[in-house]
């Protein structure tokens, strides 16, 4: 992790931001180990493929449930992109919110932005390491950053102690 100019870099498993990194929470009654499972999870729901959703919840392995998740049949793109940030958001206010030592650490950073620096990713993350210096300038970030926008909506929502259910 890499605190600057008021925004908080993360990556990696060992990071409690990290969509991989093991925790234990609860949607509509279903266990998850982490929120890349709940993700892609009800991932599959969308889009009514039960069969890798019971596959994605039988691998405790975060990169298997990603290799699943893009498995997923009747995938519609356009739909997806339509629905993956609300989902995430979703996803994350359950797990930050069922784990008090991860809503206690993210509750330090209520007045910053969280970025998730990921050299491979330009969709959840910025497509920059957080040990590159070139972070430091949004212009040169090659992502979109979506984990980082959701899990600023979160700790924003958790730290004003709004309640979920008029979301």
């Amino acid at each position: 992790m890499r605190i600057a100019n008021k925004k908080v870099f993360f990556y990696g498993t060992s990071s409690i931001f990290s969509n991989w990194h093991k925790c234990r929470f609860t949607i509509n009654g279903i266990s998850y180990n982490c929120s890349e499972q709940a993700m892609m999870h009800l991932k599959a729901k969308m889009f009514k493929d039960d069969e890798t959703a019971i596959k994605i919840l039988r691998t405790n392995n975060p990169r298997e449930q990603k290799r699943l998740g893009r498995e997923v049949k009747n995938f519609d793109q356009k739909f997806w992109d339509e629905q993956k940030e609300e989902l995430m958001f979703r996803i994350l206010l359950e797990k930050f919110d069922q784990n008090k030592d991860f809503k206690d650490e993210l509750l330090k950073y209520t007045d910053y932005e969280f970025v998730e620096a990921s050299p491979y990713d330009r969709i959840w993350g910025i497509g920059l390491e957080e040990d590159n210096d070139l972070i430091l300038d949004e212009d040169n970030w090659k992502g979109e950053n979506l984990l980082g926008k959701a899990i600023t909506k979160v700790c924003k929502i958790l730290g004003n102690e709004t309640s979920k259910e008029v979301l």
